[in-house]
């Protein structure tokens, strides 16, 4: 068996999380999460321990440069050995005892401290894959194997992250702008199509479809599909989509689910297309990753997936 220290990069995530991008190992997801986007924590795990601690802390950018200097500062006083890390901009490395253990990074926006309480190996792997996606009109959010797009301002209002069923909620002026993922498509699906199982198995389309004046309809939507209902609520015409992708690689289905007035178009048809992007590249990447066992003599079998 491969030593964890030697994962090829086609094992490694992307998690976004508060405006918050890295890469890290697969077999890592959330576990412990507080805060919002101007100061916070998340704990990645694997099935045995902690991995990974990412705090951060929202400043201007005189108070963001004093904030790290004082910080250096009480490290070094505490015995600790604090060097610039090459390979990162505005990045330092924190040495306890010889070994790293954590790393200081600066962005644009934000102070942000990586502890690395068990696997200091992908210490600088990982710092150089930080992005702070503070000041963008779009930002990411990833993990549990599903992911979504939103446009800048929208607040995360609800929660749940269990590896069988996981989703975000997000809503700005009666706004629905949902996205997660169920686990198991192999047994949720049976060898059926996916509008088959969620006209029996998603709550919402069900309830639609009892409907007589407000009936969805399906629609192919490569590499998905998506089911739409029109109707009108104190007189003004609304429109609901769910969008479905059944990720063979991972077995499970990713979903997205927005909802709107005619003047949120623009936004929907935007992050439904970020959304079935992401789940063509996913798919690219996945076939990418897979290449190299059939790979004549020769090829690049260390090839990183996009």
């Amino acid at each position: 068996m491969a030593r964890r220290e030697n994962l090829r990069p086609a094992e490694f995530q992307t998690i976004g999380w508060q405006g918050l991008l890295l890469r890290v190992p697969e077999a890592w997801n959330c576990s412990i999460y507080q805060g919002t986007f101007k100061q916070g924590m998340v704990v990645l795990s694997d099935l045995r321990t902690a991995q990974l601690e990412v705090q951060w802390r929202t400043l201007r950018p005189r108070k963001l440069r004093r904030a790290m200097r004082k910080l250096q500062a009480g490290l070094t006083r505490n015995g600790h050995r604090v060097t610039p890390l090459s390979a990162v901009a505005g990045a330092f490395a924190v040495r306890a005892q010889g070994k790293p253990a954590m790393v200081l990074l600066q962005t644009s926006a934000r102070l942000v401290e990586i502890t690395f309480p068990d696997r200091p190996a992908y210490l600088e792997k990982i710092a150089a894959s930080v992005v702070d996606q503070a000041g963008l009109e779009w930002q990411y959010w990833g993990l549990y194997n599903f992911f979504v797009w939103t446009p800048r301002r929208w607040l995360l209002k609800k929660t749940k992250l269990t590896p069988g069923a996981a989703s975000l909620d997000f809503s700005r002026r009666r706004r629905i702008l949902a996205a997660g993922s169920w686990s198991m498509a192999d047994r949720l699906l049976a060898g059926g199509r996916l509008r088959d199982w969620a006209e029996g198995g998603v709550s919402w389309v069900r309830a639609f479809n009892r409907q007589k004046k407000a009936r969805g309809s399906w629609a192919q939507c490569p590499p998905g599909e998506v089911f739409t209902v029109n109707y009108k609520r104190l007189g003004r015409r609304r429109v609901q989509r769910l969008y479905l992708w059944h990720d063979e690689m991972r077995n499970s289905i990713a979903w997205l689910h927005v909802a709107g007035g005619v003047k949120d178009e623009a936004w929907m048809q935007e992050t439904a297309a970020r959304f079935l992007d992401t789940c063509c590249e996913r798919r690219a990447a996945d076939a990418d990753a897979l290449a190299p066992a059939a790979a004549p003599n020769g090829a690049d079998a260390n090839k990183t997936p996009a």
